[in-house]
């Protein structure tokens, strides 16, 4: 398993950036996103939101930043996604 590292050099785990959310009628999802220190979420907007909101980022609570971002039905698809977002991989 390769170590990752942010841009500063500093240790980088991709699934402080993925998080899970309880749908209605029980279906989970995995969200990528970061967590602030105020419990509010900033998710990274799918490039079709972008388009659609002009903005590239979504703010707040996780089930808010969910329409827009990156989600995913596997843990391991939204932790590939993760290190592609927030370190430029390619995800292999």
């Amino acid at each position: 398993m390769t170590a990752h590292t942010d841009c500063y050099g500093n240790p980088f785990d991709p699934s402080d950036y993925v998080h899970e959310i309880e749908l209605p009628g029980g279906a989970i999802r995995w969200v990528v996103a970061t967590l602030g220190a105020d419990g509010r979420y900033t998710a990274p907007l799918r490039s079709e939101a972008r388009r659609r909101s002009g903005c590239s980022s979504n703010y707040g609570p996780l089930s808010y930043v969910y329409s827009g971002a990156y989600h995913y039905a596997r843990r391991s698809d939204a932790l590939r996604r993760a290190r592609q977002v927030y370190l430029g991989e390619d995800g292999a």
